[in-house]
């Protein structure tokens, strides 16, 4: 008599059948320390082999939230693989961040490593005997070009009384055991464990909100109600732009230090934070936790979710350039301080006053002439570089940020004020992320013409793509704003364009130089050093008196030492260029 197998070993022993590859389309990761202190992760990756010879491994080379290429690489330590059965398998290095593994002749592959974590701020990692702390996508490694595979990660001998806070999932009835949907959603998991944790959480408009401390949280009961409260109010403000959560869970992520820092990264359903632990001292200190937060949560939609297209899925091993960096970033802290004063954090006055050193802080910076929110952006990627000129440096952010508010009250003003960038931000959630792809480099302009119906062209020609001079008057005074400017006369050596000069024993090294301006048409540059003023040694020269008392034209006998040698220099102030403060204020009413 013929035996049936029941459908269901059919079927078992089918899958057994195929290739290994086809059957586990997983990382299954454990991570472990044998001594904290030494700061050594040790992780185990295990996970079907690719097809052919060989399976390559890899490390992220850089993270989403900083655009320029990180040095993970360098912290692996001791790599070593093996087969299922713990039978080693050849390897070589390829380059950086890849490891090339002979496959076995059957069966998963496992791959073993270290990770020096030494590194405390928002983006890094770090093991101490008080903590593990991780980013994901500075040490967990990929098989090349494969990110859809689920992920799971054991926490090997992680203590029962440890806490975590992470915005992975964590597998029911097993506290040292998480899960994320893909690699993508896995490195985008920020993740502290620890006994101290301290978690404080709210439910807004369905969906759960978590506020995990590590560290000191100084305050009381008083303070918590205050911080919650504030918080409440940034998260429904900006929630009230796009209408909805697009999630269900969010995780706030703090290390509270000991000594000053500031730093944050935003995430997909987290955002992870390193500041001082002052922040929670009190009701009254809780504001700079407000503003860090309120910039990293409006990336869960700008960034995380309307997203440039060169970034629409990550590439995690080379540079990938967009001009849209003065979008996701720049924009994104206008409405930063724009939804605090909107849920009543701010006064208006605070207000005015983060604008007026958002002008002031480009107008005085040179680059700011040269370098336009578009190229600033896409030269992301070389933002480390020692060859970048000192006046050639600005950032993306501030650029950005001016770009938002300008172009904010323009929609407001042609519109009468029943349009504002609130609609643009509306028109790309619903047509980029909601249809799953991301933004075109053109998009922004694109839709801002969509929503007003008129053309932008002119606008972004000139203050996108390109450096012209801003008439802020035009912009701010249909809403009875004015921004008002004058002379810095407290300004010592930048009155004759020394913008950073800094006392050495020697005397005083000018660290960048304005270019036409009265120091540089005098001769002097970058990277020499002034160790007499008429006469007498630099370091006893009061500057800011001396531009302050007297009156241009003036004449100062330097000598100045550079690679040429001793140098004797005339400089000759006669304000090419005059420091000045800029003042946005509500016009004054005629009477």
């Amino acid at each position: 008599m013929k035996k049936v197998l029941p459908a269901f070993a059919l079927l078992l022993l089918t899958l057994l059948a195929l290739p290994s590859g086809l059957l586990a389309q997983s990382y299954n990761y454990t991570l472990g320390w044998e001594n904290a202190a030494s700061h050594i992760y040790h992780v185990e990756l295990q996970t079907a082999t690719q097809s052919g010879s060989h399976s390559d491994f890899q490390v992220p080379a850089w993270r989403p939230g900083r655009y320029y290429l990180q040095d993970y690489a360098a912290g692996i330590l001791d790599f070593s693989a093996s087969d299922q059965s713990g039978k080693a398998l050849k390897w070589e290095k390829l380059d950086n961040n890849t490891w090339r593994v002979q496959n076995p002749s059957s069966g998963e592959i496992k791959v073993n490593y270290g990770f020096y974590a030494n590194t405390m701020d928002a983006g890094s990692s770090v093991l101490n005997p008080s903590q593990a702390y991780f980013n994901p996508v500075n040490f967990f490694m990929h098989l090349r070009n494969e990110y859809s595979k689920t992920c799971t990660l054991t926490i090997k001998d992680m203590p029962a009384n440890w806490k975590a806070a992470t915005a992975m999932t964590k597998v029911a009835g097993k506290n040292n055991v998480f899960t994320a949907s893909d690699y993508h959603e896995f490195v985008d998991c920020p993740t502290i464990l620890s006994p101290s944790i301290k978690t404080l959480q709210k439910a807004i408009e369905g969906t759960t909100f978590y506020f995990h401390f590590q560290g000191e949280f100084k305050g009381g009961g008083e303070t918590e109600s205050a911080y919650l409260g504030s918080m409440e109010k940034m998260i429904r403000e900006q929630r009230t732009i796009f209408g909805e959560f697009p999630m269900k869970e969010y995780h706030f992520i703090y290390q509270l230090l000991p000594y000053n820092m500031g730093h944050a990264v935003e995430h997909k359903n987290s955002a992870c934070f390193a500041m001082p632990n002052t922040v929670s001292a009190s009701p009254a200190a809780i504001g700079r936790l407000n503003s860090i937060s309120s910039h990293e949560f409006f990336h869960l939609w700008n960034v995380k979710r309307i997203r440039p297209g060169m970034l629409w899925p990550y590439d995690y091993q080379k540079e990938i350039p967009t001009r849209l960096h003065w979008f996701t970033e720049g924009v994104t802290d206008y409405y930063t301080s724009l939804t605090l004063t909107r849920a009543g954090l701010y006064a208006q006055e605070t207000y005015y006053k983060i604008l007026s050193r958002t002008i002031q802080a480009l107008e005085s910076n040179y680059a700011s002439q040269i370098v336009s929110p578009s190229k600033a952006s896409i030269d992301s990627w070389l933002e480390r570089s020692k060859y970048t000129p000192p006046y050639g440096h600005i950032s993306y952010y501030t650029l950005g940020t001016r770009v938002g508010f300008l172009l904010d009250l323009k929609i407001r003003a042609m519109s009468d004020g029943k349009l504002s960038f609130d609609d643009v931000f509306l028109r790309l959630y619903q047509d980029y992320y909601k249809k799953d792809r991301g933004m075109e480099e053109d998009a922004i302009q694109t839709m801002v013409e969509k929503v007003t119906g008129e053309s932008f062209a002119d606008f972004f020609n000139k203050y996108v793509h390109g450096t012209a001079p801003i008439d802020y008057a035009s912009f701010f005074s249909p809403f009875g704003l004015e921004v008002e400017v004058n002379e810095l006369e407290n300004s010592g050596w930048q009155r004759v364009g020394i913008e950073k000069i800094k006392e050495t024993d020697e005397g005083l090294f000018i660290a960048s130089i304005r270019p036409n301006s009265d120091a540089e048409m005098s001769g002097l540059g970058d990277q020499m050093l002034i160790f007499e003023v008429n006469g007498k040694p630099a370091k006893e020269f009061d500057d800011r008196d001396f531009f302050k008392k007297y009156k241009k034209p003036k004449t100062l006998q330097l000598k100045v030492a550079s690679d040429a040698g001793i140098t004797e220099i005339a400089l000759v102030w006669k304000n090419s260029w005059v420091p000045k403060t800029y003042t946005v204020k509500e016009m004054a009413k005629a009477k």
